[in-house]
């Protein structure tokens, strides 16, 4: 669950903390309410320890991301039209997110105990928005700024176990007609009705099959037989006349 408020340029930094606050505009750090995750979206981020190096480029081609960093999981940069941004210098202690062959996109950085990502450009002035790697990041930065969940202990550790019928530490109750593998599960000893059934049909076609055909071969032979057995005792009357 996200409890999102959306806070203009002219009105008053709220007293609360918040685990993400998203820059569209141009706002002064000493301006910005507490925060852990600070996130810049083509906005000027000077305060925040960004610089830029060169702005208001032209058609940037995207020519490299982290694709491996848990921000950009399901997100692909390949082919995006950027056609304004600004190339951001990567300063000490900062890491490159997203490259152009003009120079770097985007930029993450870690201060005064803030984690911080500065954009050089606008994601609704280029066509990432209407991509679903864009719902990725949105979901992704959420994620990455959700404070880390406390680990269950006692009877509340208990509640998130699985009873042992429904895990795997219990094998399961033992199926009739068969015996349990060392390493595998239930063996089945004796063959199942409908296999047994099978192969009678199986057996009884093939007999059906091969009958007629055994019966013509024996005849054929027979015939082949009887015709020498015919033959012989004429051959014999000539040589003896």
């Amino acid at each position: 669950r996200v409890d999102l408020s959306v806070i203009g340029p002219n009105d008053q930094t709220p007293a609360e903390s918040f685990d993400l606050v998203v820059l569209e505009a141009e706002r002064d750090a000493a301006a910005l309410p507490a925060a852990t995750h600070v996130v810049a979206l083509g906005a000027p981020a000077s305060s925040l320890g960004f610089s830029v190096a060169k702005p208001e480029v032209d058609d940037a081609e995207i020519v490299r991301w982290s694709f491996d960093d848990p921000l950009f999981r399901f997100v692909s940069f390949d082919e995006v039209q950027v056609p304004k941004a600004s190339v951001l210098a990567v300063g000490e202690g900062q890491t490159s997110l997203i490259d152009s062959d003009q120079g770097p996109l985007a930029v993450a950085a870690h201060a005064d105990g803030q984690d911080r990502i500065a954009f050089g450009f606008l994601p609704h002035e280029s066509d990432f928005v209407l991509r679903v790697g864009f719902v990725n990041l949105v979901a992704n930065l959420v994620e990455w700024a959700a404070p880390p969940q406390a680990t269950p202990e006692g009877a509340e550790a208990e509640a998130f176990a699985l009873p042992s019928v429904e895990s795997h530490i219990d094998p399961p109750p033992q199926i009739s007609g068969t015996t349990r593998g060392e390493f595998s599960g239930p063996v089945r000893t004796r063959m199942a009705l409908w296999r047994l059934l099978a192969w009678i049909v199986a057996a009884l076609l093939a007999f059906e099959w091969v009958l007629p055909a055994v019966a013509l071969g024996v005849g054929a032979a027979w015939g082949a037989v009887r015709s020498r057995l015919r033959r012989g005792p004429r051959n014999l009357k000539r040589k003896t006349s």
